[in-house]
């Protein structure tokens, strides 16, 4: 599976481009702010329906542009037509998808089509920040083998709104528990596949890991409520708390990854652990002993096991958008991880301010980018 044609408009500072990359390894090299990142982002949007960078897809319409407009051609077991149009509605955006020139409703279909994972600078928070990004790693790869998980987490998601709403206006649980059945149905599901999921890529991690920071790495799963409970008796036990607080304090939108480097915890754990106060400070004294480029090795070693894993199961590589890999990495760990890259096979997307002497770039496609165009170099 690789692009084989992008086209670009009025995305970022990227007016007019379009571009036929190499279905192996691509180079985009220009100076800081000429828009090589954006081209990556640019591919991110198209798979994922939003950035990497920033909140709102309004942000990445060029100013005084009605809208930023996205188009692919993917070669995958057929060709594909991919396209994205993001405009202006007031304050808000207007999403137009289209497979094939017809309509889709759902940016998933997009994100079925043109799988992609993103290794950037900022990758360290999958690590140093709260559970949200590590639900949202697992779920990526859920949602990629589990047919049924997008249905499910939506049908969770819906329920859950509409029971915290009822939670905070008063309303007993007994009058909520048609919502409460169907968050326990749902949530029971997410937590089933999320579990399978993290133990299938277990196996990779720590393999990775080893060969990209040489430590010692094991992560496990954590379902957002004691483990010793089921869902069902873990939202009873907690109806006196959430009468309180007006809120569903456990089930799946509370679950975590717990990362451990040579078996201290490097990421923080939820609220629910049985003892809050010690694990804490586990947190904290693991992060003492972890510098930002070993968090960053570590978290692209799980991106890179997703990586691996995608490809067992569907026999091609996601499409990888690597970002200035060498930030904060000396020389040994930079050729770790770019050697880690090419075994993975995929087409890759490459950003760097000049020139890389690695073999891995020996017959890569060269593209400079300046003043918000692209030649090829």
């Amino acid at each position: 599976m690789y692009l084989t044609e992008l086209a670009i408009s009025d995305f970022r500072c990227l007016n007019q481009i379009q571009f036929k990359p190499s279905s192996s390894i691509n180079l985009i090299l220009g100076a800081n702010g000429a828009g090589k990142t954006s081209i990556l982002e640019a591919i991110f949007c198209l798979s994922r329906g939003r950035s990497f960078r920033a909140n709102s897809l309004l942000k990445l319409i060029q100013d005084h542009q009605p809208a930023f407009v996205l188009r692919t051609k993917l070669e995958s077991e057929i060709t594909h037509q991919l396209a994205l149009q993001v405009s202006r509605d007031g304050s808000s955006a207007n999403t137009l998808a289209k497979i094939d020139g017809e309509v889709t409703n759902s940016l998933a279909e997009l994100s079925r089509l043109l799988p992609s994972i993103i290794i950037d600078p900022s990758i360290h928070k999958l690590i140093e920040d709260g559970p949200k990004g590590r639900r949202q790693y697992l779920d990526w790869g859920v949602f990629h083998v589990e047919p049924q998980f997008m249905h499910e987490w939506r049908r969770y998601q819906r329920a859950l709104k509409q029971r915290n709403a009822g939670l905070k206006k008063g309303i007993s649980h007994l009058q909520l528990q048609a919502w409460t059945d169907i968050l326990i149905e749902s949530g029971e599901y997410i937590d089933r596949v999320r579990r399978q999921y993290c133990q299938e890529i277990s196996k990779d991690i720590p393999i990775l890991a080893e060969t990209l920071v040489g430590m010692q790495i094991d992560i496990s799963y954590r379902s957002g409520w004691t483990k010793d409970l089921s869902f069902a008796q873990a939202l009873e036990n907690s109806a006196e708390r959430e009468q309180k607080t007006g809120l569903t304090g456990v089930g799946p939108h509370r679950a975590d990854l717990v990362i451990r480097v040579g078996g201290e915890v490097l990421t923080n754990n939820n609220e629910h652990d049985s003892d809050e106060k010690a694990q804490h400070t586990q947190f904290h004294r693991a992060q003492q002993r972890v510098s930002r480029g070993q968090q960053k090795l570590i978290a692209a070693s799980m991106m890179l096991a997703q990586a691996v894993h995608f490809r067992e199961k569907h026999q091609v590589s996601p499409i990888l958008l690597i970002d200035d890999p060498f930030a904060e990495l000396d020389s040994e760990h930079s050729k770790r991880l770019l050697q880690a890259i090419q075994d993975l096979d995929a087409q890759t997307f490459v950003t760097a301010l000049s020139p890389i002497d690695h073999p891995i770039f020996a017959q890569a496609k060269q593209f400079h980018v300046e003043h918000g165009k692209i030649c090829k170099a």
